[in-house]
């Protein structure tokens, strides 16, 4: 015996005759709903990408200049860029005093240096320690100027800062500081 079909279908009228209609929801008052939050978080979301025209995010150099009677230093470099972007830092330094051939010690603090990766020094670091990387400069005459290269991967995200210093062996040094953010 064949199955009874129980459903009713949908173009059938109900079994009362009646027409009966859905019926409407009740009248309510469409309102926007923000958090406290959100009210902070949807302008810096507008603003981003306004900073973003305007090249706030893209990469920027700096240059940190200091001097005493027997060396002058003078640092190049990035002082804003983004994460995992390759750059160079450049420090040129001047043998001001008398002594000649002379050998010029430049540091780099180790802790500032820490938030890069893949660093190249051209010349090589001669002497690394727990708080500095020297790079020795031999040769040098009076008044001439020689440059230390650094090739840096930014890997630490914000601002870090540190020193970079230049002294003759038996010599007061120069320092000087520099700052570099770190974007995302």
């Amino acid at each position: 015996m064949p199955k009874q079909n129980t459903k009713q279908n949908s173009t059938e009228k109900p079994e009362n005759g009646a027409d009966k209609e859905v019926p409407q929801p009740p009248p309510f008052q469409r309102k926007l709903q923000i958090g406290p939050v959100q009210l902070i978080g949807i302008p810096l979301l507008a603003i981003l990408p306004i900073l973003a025209l305007f090249g706030i995010f893209d990469s920027g150099m700096a240059t940190a200049h200091a001097a005493n009677d027997e060396l002058a230093l003078q640092v190049d470099y990035i002082s804003h860029y983004r994460y995992t972007m390759r750059d160079t830092m450049t420090v040129a330094v001047t043998n001001l005093s008398k002594q000649a051939p002379a050998t010029i010690n430049v540091a780099f603090d180790r802790d500032y240096l820490a938030h890069f990766s893949e660093i190249n020094f051209v010349p090589a670091a001669e002497q690394i320690t727990d708080e500095v990387y020297v790079v020795e400069v031999a040769g040098m005459e009076s008044g001439e100027t020689r440059l230390v290269k650094l090739e840096l991967l930014g890997e630490g995200y914000w601002t870090q800062e540190g020193t970079i210093s230049a002294s003759l062996f038996d010599g007061k040094p120069v320092t000087v500081t520099v700052s570099t953010t770190t974007y995302p």
